[in-house]
């Protein structure tokens, strides 16, 4: 029975001890809510209390000030001393009224007599002041007059009274609270001096019952570890350890059963056909070693690699340092190196765990020669760099597709396609296909995966990086034998800008082709509209000078010969933009004299002007007199560059300044107004043939759109250039720039 001195089992043990802890304490933590609980009800009682006092003493204070401004109205009698009293009163019945809310019923019932005694006074001063102000009854007014001193000492005396008697309440509620504290501090200290004892007491006892058996098992774990396996462990008990034991000992039964001989194990690893070596971790001294192991290493005979340090002959230490011992390096099929007899070094995959033997700690290295393989390894790897560099120099994408996924791509793919080489390996082909082509490009994959005759060049798209850009390529495939398996390898070559530039330089021959076949058509047209319309105006004007039309046929024909004058100028117009267009233009290059070219062209638009209340400046450079031009043309541009100043004034009127000035080599002209401006998002559309700016301006003013188009191409065909600027609501100013010297090829 002493090896049992509990029937309980460890945890209950610990269980039990915890529990009369627990309970104990549960105890003292309900005493001290119980005491906790009179404290508080004692700590309410302190705050109304301490109120209590504080409007108390603001009633004594009132009290002093009633008192005063009583004195000062029975000896000034001012009126002023009369309010200060009564607000003194207010002041005082507030207060008492606060207190009533707060209080018991006795005090409630003292706080209404001193009410009372408030309402008394405020009655006989007020009726003193009637009586004083209509001197009236000397004998009367002395009377209240001594009332009113006794009811005020009454009001004093009373209050005193509640001061004192709540003051001591507050004394003795104070003294009742120090008084809990104090022995439930005492209580608290004793019981937890109680539950100290107790747990220690209980401690000692379960770690006397739980260490002793411990101490018997590790005694005999120390044992097995160093091959005695007879050993007992003595424990009977019923508890867990108990069972532990009785664990331990039929373990040890059974490896007694179970040891292996040292001859059965040392004919196992000689049968092994890969060098096992044992190792002492103490000494790193070599303690065995199997057949395969001696044999590559060149000794014959286990006696003469004994006790060789085993980084003499196996995985050469760092700084003479073991890498598995010293720097506790993990090896798993690990490449290291042997050392054989006569010096050589041979690469080896080696393993190595940890094992306890008769008590003693080895370590049991296996390994394998691997020289062929590494020599296989270096070979190929060789070839692969080699042609790994060949693919990566060159500017087309070279990839390798197995079962449709990308085993291999050079830099020059990944860079089209937007990813990274590593990003790439491993994918689906097919994700960088564009959807349009996919069909295509899997139907031919799989035909030539199938041995079908196919051809291996040909075009589609591949989706970048973002999904959307989507490039040409042309892509040329193969079939090749990969690692033992069919796959598909091939070159990609980027055509999207060749094929841009193709498609551009097609369009813009069908664009040449167009405009010159509108260019012919325009000029051809023009030409068969301009004969029969100067001939409507001829006699249209010869009409016009028979007198004998009325009034309403003159206005008609008038009509007639404004809009044929019209249509006749934009005939003339395009007939001048398809000349220009198809390059039949030709300029008369002759020395012309700006001033007198100028102011030709002011008085054609002077009369118009002066219609529309416009002022017409202009401000000549006096050294540009002469420059070399096609006097018409130039004419020409002046005049529409005037007539668009002109039509596109305010009602109000306005100004057109016109100015000339030599810069170097260069004559600038200017036009400007202060018209109705040009919008900010128009003024792409001004040199644009038929373009107007919108549909109210060309309703309100008219025009045909092609006035400022032909002026550009005239401008540029003297070699010059022609620019606008322009505020909307404030005006324009429009500059040409031309050679004062014309160009040989605007000469004839």
């Amino acid at each position: 029975m002493s090896g049992k001195p509990f029937n309980l089992s460890i945890g209950k043990r610990i269980l039990l001890g915890f529990s009369i802890i627990i309970l104990l304490y549960i105890g003292a933590t309900l005493y001290g809510y119980i005491q906790m609980q009179d404290l508080r009800v004692h700590s309410q009682q302190v705050i109304p209390l301490s109120s209590q006092i504080s409007e108390l003493q603001e009633i004594g204070i009132s009290l002093e000030s009633l008192e005063k401004n009583v004195d000062k109205f029975f000896t000034v009698a001012y009126s002023e001393n009369l309010e200060k009293a009564n607000k003194d009163i207010d002041d005082l019945q507030g207060i008492i009224r606060s207190l009533e809310n707060n209080s018991d019923n006795n005090s409630r019932a003292r706080f209404k007599e001193m009410e009372g005694i408030f309402c008394e006074i405020r009655e006989d001063i007020n009726y003193l002041a009637n009586l004083q102000q209509n001197r009236m009854n000397a004998k009367e007014i002395n009377e209240k007059r001594i009332l009113v001193y006794g009811l005020i000492n009454n009001a004093k005396k009373k209050h005193r009274e509640l001061l004192s008697e709540t003051t001591h309440q507050l004394n003795a509620n104070v003294l009742d609270q120090e008084r809990i504290i104090l022995a439930f501090n005492t209580q608290l200290l004793g019981l937890g001096f109680v539950i100290l004892i107790l747990g220690t007491v209980m401690s000692i006892i379960i770690s006397s019952s739980i260490s002793h058996p411990i101490k018997k098992l590790r005694t005999v774990t120390r044992e097995i570890a160093h091959g005695n396996l007879n050993v007992k462990t003595g424990i009977q008990s019923n508890d867990e350890i108990g069972q532990l034991a009785s664990a331990f000992d039929k373990m040890t039964e059974e490896l007694q059963k179970t040891t292996i001989s040292k001859r059965t194990l040392q004919t196992m690893l000689d049968s092994m056909p890969y060098g096992i070596i044992m190792i002492g971790m103490d000494d790193k001294k070599i303690l065995k070693a199997n057949l395969a192991a001696l044999g590559m290493m060149g000794y014959g005979y286990e006696e003469e690699i004994a006790g060789l340090i085993c980084n003499k002959v196996l995985c050469p230490a760092e700084d003479g340092k073991c890498p598995i011992i010293d720097l506790k390096q993990k090896v798993d099929k690990s490449e290291k190196i042997l050392i054989t007899k006569d010096g050589r070094r041979i690469p080896i995959l080696k393993s190595v765990v940890c094992v306890n033997l008769a008590g003693r700690e080895v370590l049991l290295e296996a390994f394998l020669d691997i020289s062929e393989r590494k020599q296989a390894e270096e070979a190929l790897r060789q070839s692969e760099e080699k042609h790994r560099m060949l693919i990566e120099n060159i500017q087309d994408g070279v990839f390798i597709i197995q079962d449709g996924v990308l085993q291999f791509v050079n830099e020059a793919f990944a860079r089209m396609v937007g990813y990274t080489v590593e990003e790439l390996t491993g994918r689906e082909f097919r994700e960088f296909i564009a959807p349009e082509d996919m069909e295509m490009v899997l139907d031919r994959y799989h035909r030539r995966l199938a041995g079908e005759n196919v051809a291996r060049e040909y075009e589609f798209r591949v989706l970048y990086r973002d999904g959307i850009t989507r490039i040409i390529v042309n892509m040329n495939v193969g079939l090749i034998d990969y690692r033992g398996m069919v796959a598909s390898m091939g070159t990609i070559k980027d055509i999207t800008e060749l094929k841009r530039a193709d498609e551009i330089r097609i369009e813009n021959q069908n664009l040449a082709y167009a405009s010159r076949a509108k260019s012919e058509f325009l000029a051809n047209m023009s030409h068969e509209l301009r004969t029969p319309l100067n001939s409507i105006l001829g006699f249209s004007e010869l009409i016009k000078m028979n007198s004998s039309l009325d009034e309403k046929s003159l206005h008609h024909l008038d009509n007639v010969i404004t809009s044929g004058k019209f249509l006749l100028n934009l005939i003339n117009d395009i007939l001048d933009l398809s000349k220009v267009e198809s390059g039949k233009m030709e300029l008369v290059i002759e020395k012309i004299n700006v001033p007198s070219l100028i102011d030709g062209t002011l008085i054609l638009i002077k009369e118009k002007a002066s219609k529309q209340k416009i002022q017409l400046k202009n401000e000549l450079d006096p050294s540009l007199l002469f420059m070399e031009a096609d006097n018409q043309r130039f004419k020409q541009i002046m005049f529409n560059l005037l007539s668009n100043a002109v039509k596109f004034s305010k009602p109000e009127g306005g100004t057109i300044t016109i100015t000339a000035k030599k810069e170097g080599d260069m004559a600038k002209f200017s036009v400007s107004d202060t018209g109705i401006g040009i919008r900010e998002e128009d003024m792409k559309k001004l040199f644009t043939e038929f373009e107007q700016l919108d549909s109210g301006i060309t309703k309100k003013y008219g025009g045909s759109g092609l006035g400022l188009a032909i002026t550009k191409r005239l401008v540029e065909l003297h070699g010059g250039s022609l620019t606008a600027e322009s505020k909307y609501g404030e005006g324009s100013t429009f500059t040409v720039t031309l050679p004062i010297i014309a160009n040989k090829e605007t000469r004839i």
